[in-house]
């Protein structure tokens, strides 16, 4: 057993884990998902020269930044292991992109909790349900940085042209006693796109919120695409949806021409009023308590977050 220490510069505290080789058939898949989170600041690193750029969907960028990655974790009969890394039961992580773009790489924000055997491990392009690879490269853990997360930027050979509704995916090396421990950062709870994140469990890409329902995260997994992404953002997302009646009194109607996972709605001082859990394209509110006025929806969907604005009279 390894006792493995990461220092956690952006809160100036110590975390100390130990590190065990994950027993599947033995984990706990109902447990606290923040039983133990840490933020580390990073600087940006590359595998090769300069990349046209990292896609991250405007519904990200304005809920996280990859200035505060976290990572998560959770009990494996008494261990301690890590939700996103080598030690844990899952050595694979992937985000969906319902988009269209030139994808040239994946840019990934990892740390090497362990420094240990390098094995070169994948870096993939899938599509949608992960029957066909589109391109693929391989990454050293010795090359990740041991004392903080970071950006890495793995380029493909040939840039996969046009590639439409894909997942962007890595695969990290299965956890011995010799190996390297690498770790995927992901957002903070609550900090979702709404775009749909996949583990690899037991031979098989999952979704993760399958087996983590109170896993509301994103996983810091981007493609680095050429030129324009051609696809929703946040105002194709908003003319999607739907407040009504509106101004409202006792129910309000909160519709979506694509899935949620989940609804806020906020007062005019930024405090939240209501928050639910949505797996469909529309939800119910009772607003006959709130108090008149004016006020925020947030709807995370599954193509990214859309705001309304809603009068309770």
């Amino acid at each position: 057993m390894k006792k493995i220490t990461l220092f956690i510069l952006a809160l100036g505290l110590t975390m100390g884990v130990m590190a065990q080789k994950a027993n599947v058939s033995s984990t706990t898949l109902t447990s606290n998902l923040e039983v133990r989170q840490a933020e580390m600041k990073f600087g940006v690193k590359t595998d090769a020269a300069k990349t046209p750029s990292i896609f991250k969907p405007s519904a990200f960028n304005s809920c996280a930044s990859t200035e505060n990655p976290k990572l998560y974790t959770f009990n494996n009969d008494g261990d301690t292991l890590y939700l996103t890394g080598s030690n844990g039961a899952f050595f694979g992580f992937a985000q969906h992109y319902p988009v269209t773009a030139t994808v040239t790489g994946v840019a990934a924000v990892l740390v090497k909790a362990y420094n240990g055997d390098d094995i070169a491990t994948n870096v993939m392009l899938t599509n949608s349900d992960f029957t066909q690879t589109l391109a693929t490269t391989t990454y050293q853990p010795a090359a990740i940085d041991g004392s903080a997360f970071a950006v890495y930027q793995y380029n493909f050979a040939t840039p996969v042209a046009n590639a439409s509704n894909f997942n962007v995916a890595i695969r990290i090396p299965e956890y011995t006693q010799t190996s390297s421990d690498i770790i995927l950062a992901t957002t903070s709870v609550g900090c979702t796109s709404g775009l749909t994140r996949y583990i690899y469990f037991q031979d098989a890409w999952v979704d993760i919120t399958t087996m983590f329902t109170t896993f509301d995260a994103d996983f810091m997994l981007f493609p680095i695409v050429e030129g324009n992404v051609n696809g929703l953002n946040n105002v194709d997302v908003n003319s999607l949806t739907y407040v009504y009646p509106n101004p409202a009194k006792d129910q309000v109607m909160l519709a979506s021409s694509f899935n949620m996972d989940k609804v806020e709605i906020f007062n005019i001082m930024g405090q939240k009023v209501y928050e639910n859990s949505v797996n469909g394209i529309s939800t119910t509110v009772n607003v006959s308590n709130f108090a008149q006025g004016t006020y925020l929806v947030k709807m995370f969907t599954e193509a990214g977050l859309a705001t309304k604005k809603i009068v309770v009279k």
